[in-house]
């Protein structure tokens, strides 16, 4: 039995391991085992665009938390809520920005292909 999916195919592709994934319906299935193919290429460029963009966003994250952390009393007229919701907003930002940072050095990072 395996899991029908026709979104993940437009993400991954039609093939894993070397074997075909569509089934007569035209909907991608995966198998069992879960095993898709993971050897996909990106451009150069975009990758480090991506990438790029992802360390910046890291950055930006640590930089408001360390305002947050140390320099409170520059954020100005601000109730204790507004504080809260901005330190969890910038937590939310490192943990996104590292995901994608994590997510393209798995799926990207050995396989970009030089060029625009």
């Amino acid at each position: 039995m395996s899991i029908r999916i026709s979104a993940l195919s437009q993400l991954i592709g039609p093939t894993t391991m070397g074997r075909s994934l569509t089934s007569p319906s035209g909907l991608q299935e995966i198998p069992q085992n879960g095993l898709i193919n993971t050897k996909m290429k990106m451009n150069k460029m975009l990758y480090d665009m991506l990438h790029t963009q992802a360390l910046a966003e890291r950055k930006k994250a640590f930089l408001s938390l360390e305002l947050l952390s140390n320099h409170a009393v520059g954020i100005g007229d601000h109730s204790t809520d507004d504080f809260y919701n901005n330190a969890n907003e910038a937590l939310e930002k490192l943990s996104s920005a590292d995901g994608k940072i994590l997510t393209l050095e798995k799926y990207f990072k050995e396989n970009k292909v030089q060029g625009l």
